[in-house]
Formats: C-alpha cells, sequence, structure tokens
C-alpha cells in the first residue's frame, strides 16, 4: 500500500479510486448479517450507507443477503468488477485472488488474517500472495485489514456495530496500520466530528 507511487495508476483512474470508491465490489465470505466479521454484515453497512455501485455477494451456498442475489463464483457475476473484497479463512485466500485475477479484477481488500502476522507459516501464506499479485497484476490493502471507509461515496468495509445510519462525512482522514482503530475512529460519528476516509493498511503486503 506504501509502494502504489510505483505503478499506481490503471488507465485514467489512480489504483486507489478502485479501493475508496469502485463502480462495483465483489465480496467473498460469510453471508450471514449478525456477524461483526463477514462479507454479510459488510453488505449491510453498504446499503445503510447509500453505496450506489453494483453489489456481488459471492458464496459457494448461500441464496441472497440483504435482498441481493449471491453468487456461486465470480466469474458468474455479470459486469466489470472494480474491487474485490475477502473476508475468509486464509485457507482460501490465494484461491480467491487467482479467481479474482482471471475474472479481471486489479484491486483487492484481503481482510482475512493467518499471514505476516502469524508465523513463519502465515509469512509464507502472504508471501505467496504477493506472488499471485505481482504474477497479475492485482493490487492488495492487507491481509489483515478492516479495509476502508469513504462515506463521501457511500463505501466501506469497516464494519461499525452502532451502524451507519449516522454517518457524516468531515475533514479527518486516518491512514492506520491498526485493524480495530478503525471502527473506533467513525465513532466520533457519534460526537458530530465527521471522518473523511480511513485507510487501514493491514499487513501492508503489497
Amino acid at each position: 500500500m506504501c509502494r502504489f507511487t510505483d505503478g499506481g495508476s490503471m488507465g485514467s483512474e489512480h489504483i486507489l479510486d478502485h479501493f475508496l470508491k469502485p463502480d462495483s465490489v465483489a465480496l467473498f465470505g460469510s453471508m450471514r448479517e449478525d456477524w461483526f466479521f463477514g462479507a454479510g454484515v459488510v453488505i449491510k453497512d453498504l446499503k445503510a450507507l447509500g453505496y450506489r455501485g453494483e453489489i456481488y455477494p459471492i458464496h459457494p451456498s448461500a441464496e441472497s443477503v440483504c435482498g441481493i442475489r449471491v453468487y456461486r463464483d465470480v466469474k458468474d457475476a455479470p459486469s466489470t468488477i472494480s474491487l474485490g473484497v475477502i473476508i475468509t479463512s486464509y485457507r482460501y485466500v490465494s484461491q480467491i485472488l487467482k479467481a479474482c485475477a482471471s475474472r479481471g479484477i486489479r484491486a483487492v481488500i484481503v481482510v482475512s488474517d493467518g499471514f505476516g502476522e502469524n508465523g513463519e507459516e502465515g509469512t509464507a501464506r502472504q508471501k505467496e500472495l504477493l506472488a499471485i499479485a505481482r504474477d497479475s497484476g492485482v493490487r492488495i490493502i492487507g491481509p489483515n485489514t478492516l479495509g476502508v471507509y469513504n462515506p463521501d461515496d457511500g463505501f466501506t468495509t469497516i464494519p461499525y456495530e452502532k451502524g451507519y445510519a449516522r454517518a457524516i462525512p468531515g475533514p479527518l482522514s486516518i491512514i492506520t496500520q491498526t485493524g480495530m482503530y478503525g471502527p473506533q475512529a467513525i465513532g466520533l460519528n457519534d460526537y458530530r466530528f465527521g471522518i473523511n476516509k480511513i485507510i487501514d493498511l493491514g499487513n501492508m503486503c503489497d
């Protein structure tokens, strides 16, 4: 993430546009809406924030989430996808990242943990992710991250247990490496101190 200045553009768009204001997003993970972590709760938050892009939930067995059709495989989603968000066990992340690359997704947030922060085996898994990304031209935020928050465009991957009904834009932007700081910072909305953007870097593998 810190090195996005090198090769940091995709055509006329900057790579950060794909992360912060994607036209469409594919989300991989549990589709339960009542968990703090998982794709379902992120989709619920996106709807609460008024996100206007296309949402493509991806899960092998779920049928729908928040009234949105769930696709069995990312290749079945009907249009171009700007961003992938992976919120699964580390065991599936490499496979999903490859599927995203094959689908033409060039920006991926890996929320999943179990990588460089988790000993030698985790470090090896993280190196594998980076190799996949480098080979396919995908850029990654994470792994081990809560991702991003951008109320101006109604986009978030950071769950907030109080909900986003009172989310307001403001002057403060935050870059953090500690995942749980994101939800705490969003809580400033409760005091009418709005947030402009949050980016949680996680393990900064890219």
